[in-house]
């Protein structure tokens, strides 16, 4: 019994470092990493790949009967709830949170220069910068920006890893439909070779208009910004604390996705 619970202790003492490695940060530094993620504009950059899903899935793009794709549709909406991707995209984030990286991130972006530009990406997902997406994208047409700004704006997008990320968001929505289909359709479900094969077929074919449309979102996006400020943020990103930062919220939103994938399976197997 002795040497047993020697063991237990060893084991105890290997342990709980890893344990509180994992644990969400608290006190000062889990009031930083909640300010962070708020700062990320994170619920907007959720919402709108769901958003776009959502009203292909009313036009039932996959010809299933009419009930079972507004099954589909509601099931869809429920398990990518705008407050359930959140709060998982907010746990995850706490679970990557470094506190030294953090705080140092914090402070930079919200400087002067880089808070004009969070204030930016902020305000493009509300109902206002909504309507201002017509307006400057009527005056991005009569003047179209000069081929310096595309390569700085599509520099930015590169330090962000904006298209990898959003391109890893639609497939793992895809995935979640195409997974769902043979249950719905009353056929056998498809294979994951299947699956694999149908979802390398859809990154391929949307890879070149994600591109474009992360381009097309940053000019309008940043409209109206100097080019120091948008050099400085690129360069920010460029940087230890930047790229931790990217990757930390790239990391959230996937992980957040991955969450509301199980959850709609496990509604649909459940119907």
């Amino acid at each position: 019994m002795p040497s047993t619970r020697l063991v237990l202790i060893a084991l105890l003492l290997i342990l709980l470092p890893y344990a509180a490695a994992t644990q969400i940060p608290t006190g000062g530094s889990s009031e930083t990493a909640r300010r962070l993620f708020e700062e990320m504009a994170l619920e907007g950059r959720l919402q709108e790949p769901v958003r776009e899903m959502h009203l292909q899935l009313i036009h039932n793009p996959f010809g299933l009967p009419p009930d079972r794709n507004e099954r589909l549709t509601a099931l869809f909406e429920q398990a990518f709830a705008k407050d359930s991707l959140l709060a998982d995209a907010q746990m995850a984030f706490h679970r990557q949170y470094n506190a030294s990286l953090g705080d140092a991130a914090l402070q930079q972006i919200t400087g002067d220069t880089l808070r004009q530009v969070l204030d930016s990406e902020q305000q493009f997902y509300t109902l206002q910068g909504l309507r201002e997406r017509v307006v400057r994208r009527y005056e991005l047409e009569q003047n179209p920006p000069p081929e310096n700004r595309i390569n700085l704006v599509q520099s930015v997008a590169e330090h962000k890893e904006s298209v990898a990320s959003r391109l890893e968001t639609e497939v793992e929505i895809y995935r979640a439909i195409v997974s769902a289909l043979g249950e719905l359709s009353g056929r056998q479900s498809f294979t994951e070779t299947q699956i694999d094969g149908i979802v390398s077929g859809y990154r391929n074919q949307i890879q070149p208009h994600v591109e474009q449309q992360v381009t097309s979102q940053m000019l309008l996006m940043y409209h109206g910004l100097d080019e120091g400020v948008l050099n400085r943020y690129r360069a920010f990103y460029a940087s230890e604390t930047g790229n931790w930062l990217g990757k930390a919220t790239s990391g959230s939103i996937h992980a957040a996705y991955r969450e509301a994938t199980s959850r709609f399976l496990q509604s649909v197997r459940n119907l």
